[in-house]
């Protein structure tokens, strides 16, 4: 999944999973969880992903277009469309792009 979501955001900054550590102003994080969907048997036929994708950048950064970019290529990557929520502070934009993904479990193997 990780390997998913880094292709999607098709991007040039830094994008690591959980945490950032790195010097640039302008990067992205992420994280997901997952459960069983459609069960059968006792079983899941799906897993299904929750995903939070965090994009940050300088407050004075205009990221009307990124934000945009970013709904649209998660999307055309197979996710569901995003939800988007400003969780921004004095020191710097911080933008929450919520969305989902299911894939097939293969004999129990996820």
């Amino acid at each position: 999944m990780n390997e998913r979501i880094i292709a999607a955001l098709n991007t040039t900054d830094p994008v690591k999973p959980n945490v950032y550590t790195g010097e640039a102003t302008t990067y992205y994080t992420f994280n997901y969880n997952t459960m069983g969907a459609n069960f059968a048997d006792d079983a899941p036929g799906h897993e299904r992903y929750f995903i939070q994708v965090h994009f940050v950048c300088p407050v004075n950064y205009d990221s009307v277009l990124r934000r945009v970019e970013i709904k649209n290529n998660l999307f055309d990557a197979g996710f569901t469309w995003p939800s988007m929520t400003d969780v921004s502070d004095s020191d710097s934009q911080h933008w929450v792009f919520e969305c989902e993904y299911a894939e097939g479990v293969c004999d129990g193997i996820v």
